[in-house]
């Protein structure tokens, strides 16, 4: 596989064993049932589809449909008479945070559907987006991956995501797994190895900044490097902590850290730039480029932090701020990858 700094491994995901076991018994079924795959018309067993192919942690509107159809209790048709009210998206939404399809069937199925029904109505298992964190330069034939395992508790029940609980916990060293790459159209280094970058994100956000800092190494660029890096505590989540500050003493890079959880005060990656608003001006007015990697709120803060340096020391008003950051993108000097 040939992949670039910025570009990310879409990875094919398999259900844990344990979740199709109970969903397969959730629907008083077996798992050699056999059933046509609702786009290929393959047939296969009950348990291979429910491994390979279907979402069975989000349930879709159709399933729901089809147990109100089937549904012969008049309590629980009523109830989801409601749920599947266009005026009740507020109360589907809390149900959906509540469920997966296993706990969603136990609560709410007939048995006389028939399993090929369901099988039609669930969601396709899709590939997860990683950003890569490595540089074929540095790593050649490798893909590294920065991957943070989400588990959560919703109706006293333990939930996992499906591909962080797949890469973490089910895949083993011998394992193959399927993906392919995913271009990062736009979220790249610069041409210019003399240009300076800035990178700001929080989390998992910092993946591709790693692949970034990976690639001007083994290039031997001469433009400097500013991380704007944040996450709850230094101690467990400071992720490339070695790589990071190893850079960061033979003076190739600049790191500005903020650990959430580590004061009192929670301490965020635009209270950084905010701190250093000074230089952070001086070297967008030079030229650099910026990059954002991070969820949309993290996003929507630090431009706030941005366009507040704009204001104080570029003595612009607030449109003009805005007018600065929008030509930047235009310029692509200013690059996001928001999740």
């Amino acid at each position: 596989m040939v992949y670039s700094p910025g570009d990310s491994a879409a990875l094919f995901p398999l259900n844990d064993p344990h979740l199709v076991e109970k969903t397969i018994a959730s629907f008083h079924s077996e798992p050699d049932a056999i059933i046509s795959h609702p786009r290929s018309h393959q047939e296969m067993n009950l348990e291979t589809f429910l491994t390979h192919y279907a979402t069975i942690t989000r349930f879709p509107t159709a399933l729901l449909s089809l147990l109100w159809e089937y549904q012969k209790d008049p309590q629980k048709k009523a109830f989801l008479h409601n749920l599947l009210d266009p005026k009740n998206k507020q109360l589907l939404a809390d149900f959906h945070t509540q469920h997966e399809i296993w706990d969603l069937s136990e609560e709410l199925l007939c048995p006389e559907i028939p399993i090929e029904k369901i099988a039609q109505c669930l969601m396709p298992l899709l590939p997860r987006f990683y950003s890569i964190t490595s540089s074929l330069k540095k790593h050649p034939g490798e893909v590294h991956l920065l991957v943070g395992l989400l588990s959560y508790t919703t109706s006293g029940h333990n939930r996992l995501g499906v591909a962080s609980h797949y890469l973490c916990n089910l895949l083993h060293e011998k394992d193959l797994a399927s993906l392919y790459i995913q271009p990062s159209h736009g979220f790249s280094l610069p041409d210019d190895p003399h240009a300076d970058i800035i990178m700001i994100g929080s989390g998992t956000g910092l993946a591709p900044f790693s692949s970034f800092l990976q690639e001007r190494q083994e290039i031997q660029a001469l433009g400097k490097h500013w991380l704007f890096f944040g996450e709850r505590n230094r101690s467990s989540d400071f992720y490339y902590q070695d790589f990071l500050q190893s850079l960061e003493r033979r003076g190739f890079l600049r790191l500005s850290l903020a650990f959430s959880r580590d004061q009192e005060k929670k301490i965020y990656v635009q209270h950084r730039v905010a701190e250093n608003a000074k230089e952070f001006f001086s070297w967008l007015e030079k030229g650099s480029y910026l990059y954002l990697c991070g969820d949309k709120a993290l996003v929507k803060d630090v431009e706030a932090a941005i366009q507040k340096v704009l204001r104080e020391e570029g003595s612009m008003s607030q449109e003009e701020a805005m007018l600065y950051l929008k030509q930047m993108r235009l310029d692509k000097r200013y690059r996001k990858d928001v999740y």
